[in-house]
This record gives structure tokens, sequence and C-alpha cells, in this order.
């Protein structure tokens, strides 16, 4: 108890003999303060552990900005040897996960990126998500996106494996108010020819896209709607705000070819695509048009439509919930005689030259 309540050290006594118990130059033991001993205690913990640190380093490898910088070699090495077509697009699915957020300088990518992007096809649609991180956290600068963009926008593109990261990334690139009138109209006029030729499920993603690109840029895709007259024509009739319409005096300027968007000459085109798909046979699109009833120049009273319902939509999908659909009243098929053809002549008409369709 003693030695707990007054702690004593062996502390060499000083030259100048101050001590009384000691002579000069001897050992002897004296009281000190309790915090004195802890913090000399800890003192000599740190100077032996920095001594410990001195004569054991790490090694080379274990240093976590050596890992990244071997790390951002082998990459680099490695995408510069020619990849099959299966690799190739294995890596840019990884990219945006395992390759680029743990590399030295990110931007050495931004060569292998930007030509995979041009290569279009499913390759393009992969570097998507490796460009988008490059501009959104590092600062890539690449003034031609939005036309490889638009040259990425095809038929095939609507039924791709990956469309869903895909239009992801587009519905996210066309949200910025800064695009162009002429960019905007040109992924407008491009989605409703889409829209036209595509299955339901492409033809809703179409619809999506349209209807978020006229809400967000009304005053250049706006116009596009209420369009009577091409704009060379010298009278053009207003048309009122709560229908579509879009009649061209005699074809439409809308080149469908071209590559860039701003040879497309969309400006001066109509989206006259619309009232053909009011007429479309598939249920669920004719459900999606009503969504161009309402007066989208006023943003506070409409929204955009979700895209990631639209991605998933398939024909298993749309007859699944078409059965699970409760209906009020069913509809019933009435024939006042017994029909003994399949069409009729008058629907076959001469398409169908020696077809007998009458039952046996």
């Amino acid at each position: 108890d003693l030695l707990y309540n007054v702690p004593q050290v062996f502390v060499e006594c000083n030259p100048s003999g101050d001590s009384e118990y000691a002579e000069p130059g001897t050992t002897a033991w004296a009281p000190v303060d309790p915090n004195t001993s802890q913090d000399a205690s800890k003192k000599r913990k740190w100077s032996s552990d920095a001594d410990a640190e001195d004569s054991d380093p790490k090694p080379k490898w274990a240093v976590s900005k050596e890992q990244r910088k071997t790390f951002t070699y082998a990459w680099v090495s490695f995408l510069k040897l020619p990849l099959p077509d299966d690799i190739y697009n294995k890596v840019l699915t990884k990219m945006h996960t395992g390759i680029v957020p743990h590399m030295i300088n990110p931007l050495l990518l931004s060569d292998f990126l930007t030509h995979s992007l041009s290569r279009g096809g499913m390759s393009g649609m992969l570097a998507l998500n490796g460009i988008f991180l490059l501009v959104q956290e590092h600062g890539l600068e690449y003034a031609q996106f939005y036309d490889r963009l638009y040259e990425l926008l095809t038929p095939d593109t609507l039924r791709a494996k990956y469309r869903k990261r895909f239009f992801d990334l587009m519905d996210i690139f066309l949200k910025s108010p800064l695009i162009p009138a002429y960019i905007a109209a040109a992924f407008a006029k491009r989605f409703a020819r889409h829209a036209l030729t595509s299955n339901p499920g492409g033809t809703v993603i179409c619809l999506t896209f349209i209807h978020n690109l006229i809400r967000r840029h009304y005053s250049s895709v706006g116009v596009l709607i209420h369009r009577e007259t091409t704009p060379t024509s010298t009278s053009a009739a207003p048309a009122a705000e709560s229908s579509i319409t879009t009649k061209l005096d005699s074809h439409d300027p809308f080149k469908p070819d071209a590559l860039l968007p701003a040879d497309s000459n969309a400006l001066s085109s109509s989206l006259w695509e619309l009232n053909v798909l009011r007429q479309h046979v598939c249920p669920q699109v004719k459900e999606y048009m009503k969504a161009f009833d309402k007066d989208l120049s006023i943003r506070k009273f409409t929204q955009d439509l979700p895209v990631i319902e639209t991605t998933k939509m398939s024909y298993k999908t749309m007859i699944d919930q078409e059965i699970e659909r409760k209906m009020k009243r069913s509809p019933l098929a009435f024939y006042k005689s017994l029909p003994n053809s399949l069409l009729g002549p008058s629907l076959i008409g001469s398409g169908f030259v020696g077809w007998d369709t009458t039952t046996p």
C-alpha cells in the first residue's frame, strides 16, 4: 500500500550534490509525482515504438500507394492488348466499380473509354458508365459526348441486354437544362421514329423519353407538338393546347439517317408520330399516350415519367399485367350468325390470292 500511494522511482542524483541522502554521482530512491511517472512511461513506450518502426519498415508491396501504382500500370498495359470482344465487354462491365476507383489517375482510361464509345454497339453502351464517372468525379471534358450518345440510340438498343443501365444513364444525361435546343429536338424525333417500329416495350421506353424531353425542354421540343405546317410555309394556324396537331405540308424534313444531331434537321419537323401511336394495338401504349394530354408547359402540375419501370417491360410482363388486372365488365363477342371464315373476303383483299379461309 505504501508503494502504491507514494510512487518512487530509481533516479540518479545530480552532480551538484543537492540530494541529502546520497553522495553526488550516486543513485538513491526519491518520491515523485504520479502524473510525471505516467508521462515518462508513455514517452519511453513511444520512443521504443519509433525505434521498432525504424528498424523494421513496411515492405514496398504493403504500402497502399505502391499497390495503386502497380494496379494502374497493370491495367493500362493490359488494355493496350488486342482483346476479344467478350473480354473487352467484360472489362467495360466492371470498369466503373472495380477499376476506376482504385487507380492513381483514372483519366489515363479516358482514351480507352472514348474509343469504346466510338465503337458503338454493346461496347459503346457499356462504356457510358466509365465515361459518366470520369466526367462527374474527375473533370473529364468530352465535347462530342452527345454526338456519340445520339449514334448509340438505335433499334437494337431498345432490345439489348444492358438496356436498363444504358437508359438510366441516358435519362441522367438528358436532364441537364444546358442541352442545346437542336440536340433535345433531335433526341425526341429519333425516339419517336423508333417508337413506330419497335416492340411495345421499346415503344413505351421511347414515349417515356419523349414525354420527359418535352417537359424539361418545352421551349425547344414543345414547338414540335403543335406545328401544323413546316416552318417554310407562310401561314401557320396555332393549335389548341389540349390536342396534339402534327400535320406537315408535304414531307417530314427530319433526316433519320443523319449521324449527328446538328444534321438531323429536327427543329424543322414535328412529332406527328404521336398521333399514329394513339392508334397502337397494345393497350399499354395507349395508356402511356394519355400522359401527353396534359399541359406539359406547366412543370408544377406534371412530373417526369419513371424510366426504371419502363425498361423492365416485356411481352411477359405485359401479359402478366393483363392477367392480374381486375375487370369490371368482361367484353363479349356476339354474332348474329356463326362465322364461316377467319377474316372474310373484305378484309383479305387481293393480298392473299388463292387462299381459302372458309371453315371445312
